[in-house]
């Protein structure tokens, strides 16, 4: 595998994880605001 293959799939790779956090963390706050509402 090539070294640009490599970082290609790295990337996204992180994205996706990234993307995983992201929604986890809205569902959190969506979550906490309609408790606390």
């Amino acid at each position: 595998m090539s070294k640009q293959t490599y970082l290609a799939r790295y990337r996204s790779k992180e994205a996706s994880s990234l993307g995983k956090f992201k929604i986890r963390e809205q569902t959190c706050l969506v979550g906490y605001w309609l408790k606390e509402a």
